[in-house]
């Protein structure tokens, strides 16, 4: 039977701090001051095991932070913990931010340039020949939200959606072409699509 949980907690700063907790079915459980029973830990052969994940430092660290900002009384704590290593780690930690907020500046620059290769690839299909309705479109909203009739929302357009026969004033989806004739975003759509 599992007379006991050991939860393994890995923090920010690196270090994994484990407790074991004495299940209160063992019945050997002597109460809530009764955190561990000996006798049943080594008589417990599943040992039930969690591991969990916490945002910040650990309590070793914590208490260092707050023993380097206290009384000098309190600083002798600091022989204690092995400070090399945790700054170590924090060095680490900061590196892996920096990457990882480079990283995420580059990703729109990436996007960019994929948007441009893809059409570039639709010009080349029709220099080609290749029939408007089989071209490759993409379409990139970050970078031409003003220039895309479908994203631009008509207010105060009282003339009939072409497909539905409903005025464009009543929907909130309500879209102008470039010729002049409004229409509702989920009217068109299937519209586009029977045409192929």
């Amino acid at each position: 039977m599992t007379c006991h949980i050991q939860e393994t907690f890995s923090h920010e700063c690196g270090h994994c701090l484990s407790e074991v907790t004495h299940c209160h079915v063992c019945p050997l459980f002597g109460g809530a001051d009764q955190r561990v029973c000996s006798e049943g830990l080594a008589r417990c052969q599943n040992v039930r095991t969690r591991l969990a994940y916490e945002a910040g430092h650990c309590s070793l660290c914590r208490a260092r932070d707050e023993a380097e900002n206290s009384s000098p009384l309190s600083r002798g704590l600091d022989h204690r913990f092995p400070t090399a290593l945790i700054e170590e780690r924090r060095v680490e930690f900061t590196v892996r931010l920096q990457e990882q907020a480079d990283r995420d500046r580059t990703q729109p620059d990436a996007r960019a340039i994929w948007y441009a290769e893809q059409e570039l690839d639709r010009l080349l299909q029709a220099e080609d020949g290749v029939h408007p309705l089989q071209q490759t479109y993409v379409f990139d909203p970050e970078h031409h939200p003003e220039s895309s009739p479908f994203l631009q929302k008509v207010q105060g357009f009282f003339k009939p959606c072409p497909i539905c026969r409903v005025l464009t004033s009543v929907s909130r989806d309500a879209r102008k072409l470039p010729c002049g004739h409004a229409f509702h975003y989920k009217c068109i759509l299937p519209w586009f699509l029977d045409l192929e």
